[in-house]
């Protein structure tokens, strides 16, 4: 997409989804994170980045040069203790028309709740891989954004000494799985601006 405004005759692709386009657009196009006759999963946490991730690439499809599947994945966490998010989202993604799936956290048989925040984030990531790859899902798309990458970087030269950041796009599994980041050009400010004004989960 391109210009400075919508396009006229898309009266539902309000000025946050367009700019937002844009630069998911372009970390699609020079990462080459999504190809024609994908199947790509979704990590929808429930969060407000997560939302408007599934709702940037649900809203591309239409003008997308690839065509692509979407499935909704969102990891219940309540057998760690948070609140289930399925009364929220599972409304939110039938609307949209996306296939999706609830699965609960994958615990480990050394685990024990309530779970640090480094292992719940290492279970909820291993969930998804495995579910994504029972779905058949080629892509994984995670919502860290630039804000993330900036973070990311700052802590890695702070106590490794090193300059390294989120990439923008990672295969797992001999290619059998990539992980893609399409928001990592865009702020978290601008995402949350989105997520408001389209009221998204």
């Amino acid at each position: 997409m391109s210009g400075d405004a919508p396009p006229p005759g898309t009266p539902l692709l309000n000025r946050y989804t367009f700019f937002a386009l844009k630069q998911v657009n372009r970390a699609i196009r020079e990462f080459a994170m999504i190809a024609d006759g994908d199947r790509v999963a979704v990590a929808v946490s429930g969060g407000a980045d997560s939302c408007a991730l599934l709702h940037l690439l649900h809203t591309r499809q239409a003008t997308a040069p690839e065509r692509y599947q979407l499935v909704a994945l969102h990891v219940q966490m309540h057998p760690a203790g948070l609140p289930d998010m399925r009364p929220v989202l599972e409304p939110w993604f039938i609307r949209l028309g996306v296939e999706y799936a609830f699965v609960p956290i994958a615990l480990g048989a050394r685990d024990t709740l309530p779970l640090n925040c480094q292992r719940c984030a290492w279970n909820r990531r291993k969930t998804l891989f495995l579910k994504a790859h029972a779905l058949g899902c080629h892509k994984l798309a995670f919502a860290h954004h630039a804000d993330d990458a900036a973070e990311t970087a700052l802590l890695n030269l702070l106590f490794t000494g090193r300059l390294q950041t989120l990439a923008p796009r990672l295969d797992f599994f001999g290619h059998t799985i990539t992980l893609i980041r399409p928001l990592i050009y865009l702020e978290k400010s601008r995402l949350t601006q989105l997520a408001r004004a389209l009221a998204l989960p």
